[in-house]
């Protein structure tokens, strides 16, 4: 189930909603887990603040079932990300509060989703635990 974490390395942003366990090809892909990546892909999309000028596809759908658009979107964001994520197709959990790996400068992808989601549309950021999209176990999962 993904989770609520402390997060102290963005300014502002004190909480990242993290995940269980990891997603992608051939990974656990937990619905709930899942349904958090995409939606956050879907609201960057959407807000054009991802893909605008190279996507092929729409976003994902808000399922929790790990497919081809999901995978895609999750490449897409590895690519244009800045914070020196890994570009492997796999969103893992967050390990640290700072969002970086240990003894590293490069991102945990999720922790930088949650960074660009919070930069760019911090009312649904703050607004994410009561998003009727959200499975009722995720929202509660998510929650203050």
């Amino acid at each position: 189930m993904a989770t609520r974490m402390k997060c102290d390395a963005i300014p502002g942003m004190k909480v990242l909603y993290n995940l269980s366990d990891m997603v992608g090809p051939g990974k656990p892909n937990k619905p709930d887990d899942v349904m958090l990546v995409q939606v956050l892909l879907a609201d960057m999309a959407a807000a054009k603040k991802i893909g605008h000028l190279s996507a092929v596809m729409g976003p994902p759908a808000i399922t929790g079932t790990f497919d081809f658009a999901t995978a895609y979107w999750i490449l897409l964001m590895q690519h244009e990300n800045r914070a020196g994520v890994k570009v492997d197709g796999f969103v893992s959990p967050c390990k640290s509060s700072s969002g970086t790996y240990s003894g590293d400068t490069k991102a945990w992808l999720i922790a930088a989703m949650n960074a660009w989601y919070y930069k760019h549309l911090a009312q649904k950021f703050s607004a994410l635990p009561t998003d009727s999209r959200l499975s009722p176990a995720l929202r509660k999962a998510i929650a203050p």
